[in-house]
């Protein structure tokens, strides 16, 4: 099998690309290089059919990591982080123009959860996941959801709510959860499809459309 490589790809990401391209029509996206933090330049996900999960590293608490996802049924969304050894991390939903749609900082039933209740259309949007110890800001370091509750998946309920995301809050803490992740999901594909030859955006980072 031949890779064509492009300046600024790493060959891991085309490999596992290429991988997951051919996997009966199912994706699964590691990250790499390192996701930004931002719903304004996330990694895109690449790959052929659904996507079934993200893979990844938190490498301290003030990492967060953005990636593109394509909701394709609202109504079977759902992105799941396993609670164990992860009851220290958060998962957030935007708009691909920084608007907050849901954030779940809570475990239950095993999971942090986000669903396609708060989500009212199919599309891309910007999944991230974080250390608990953050907050998502509109303009005015506003919060666009009320921090720190441990209750759940919610829609935005802070201050900022009406707000575009400008920047995260971070309290600084001891890093004590696991570095490596798996968010496992339903309902949605890769923001890019792979086809056959030399990929367009494998692997690199794409500013949204503000």
């Amino acid at each position: 099998m031949q890779f064509h490589t492009r300046t600024g790809v790493p060959v891991l990401a085309l490999f596992a690309t290429a991988l997951f391209a051919g996997a009966a029509g199912a994706a699964s996206w590691l990250e790499s290089p390192e996701a930004p933090e931002s719903p304004y330049a996330m990694q895109w996900t690449v790959g052929t059919g659904p996507l079934t999960d993200i893979q990844g590293v938190i490498i301290s608490t003030a990492d967060r990591d953005a990636y593109c996802i394509e909701i394709t049924d609202r109504l079977a969304f759902t992105a799941a982080l396993p609670c164990a050894g992860m009851d220290n991390y958060d998962l957030w939903l935007f708009r691909t123009d920084g608007i907050g749609v849901a954030h779940n900082d809570g475990c239950s039933g095993g999971n942090v959860l986000l669903t396609g209740a708060n989500v009212f259309a199919n599309g891309k949007y910007a999944l991230v996941i974080s250390d608990n110890e953050h907050t998502a800001r509109s303009a005015g370091s506003l919060p666009i959801w009320l921090q720190p509750v441990m209750s759940g998946e919610r829609a935005p309920d802070g201050p900022g709510a009406a707000g575009a995301f400008v920047d995260w809050e971070y309290v600084p803490e001891l890093f004590g959860g696991a570095a490596s992740y798996q968010i496992n999901l339903t309902g949605c594909v890769p923001c890019e499809a792979a086809v056959a030859g030399e990929q367009s955006a494998w692997g690199e980072l794409k500013s949204s459309y503000r």
